[in-house]
């Protein structure tokens, strides 16, 4: 599976523990500087535009099935908007990854929108299982929160990458077979 870097998935899983934390500072530094937003309520681009959508979205997504290829990680969430459990629903997000910042996330409805946008196939899917172990607590019914093992949340995890993927993280893990 050629054109996955263990990179894009650290960078991409500590994006999602920086906005669940609101630790603006560290989503910040996990993206670029022209870092581009885009949703159904419209687009928008920089680190500015970037910090705004973190304030007035309150949301929490919880990174589910990850599919990745060529620098584009496409991840099935569970959105939850205000912490209120009845405001809960399954979405895609597809982010563009270079030099270990995410220059783009597309918010779709929904995990098919998201393939079909960034031409990722069922192929693309990793086993992400891996991800969840023992040194993760755990909030509640899907929710996951993150010790991180040093200050920097994209060596964090490149390091549990290294760790649990087959190999020491000198590959990665074989996709999961498409479904029938």
């Amino acid at each position: 599976m050629g054109g996955v870097s263990t990179s894009e998935i650290a960078t991409v899983l500590a994006w999602h523990d920086a906005l669940n934390a609101r630790d603006i500072d560290t989503l910040v530094e996990v993206s670029s500087d022209d870092v581009e937003l885009a949703g159904p309520g419209g687009a928008s681009q920089g680190v500015a535009a970037l910090r705004g959508w973190v304030a007035d979205a309150d949301v929490q997504l919880v990174a589910g099935r990850m599919f990745v290829h060529d620098g584009v990680v496409v991840v099935q969430e569970q959105a939850t908007w205000g912490g209120a459990a009845e405001s809960t629903k399954t979405v895609a997000s597809a982010f563009r990854v270079v030099h270990h910042q995410v220059a783009s996330v597309f918010r779709h409805d929904d995990l098919d929108a998201a393939l079909a946008a960034t031409g990722l196939k069922a192929d693309h899917e990793v086993d992400t299982d891996w991800a969840w172990g023992t040194e993760h607590e755990t909030n509640g019914p899907g929710q996951r929160t993150r010790r991180w093992s040093s200050g920097d949340p994209v060596r964090h995890w490149q390091q549990v990458l290294r760790t649990r993927i087959p190999g020491g993280g000198r590959g990665w893990p074989t996709p999961r077979a498409p479904s029938p």
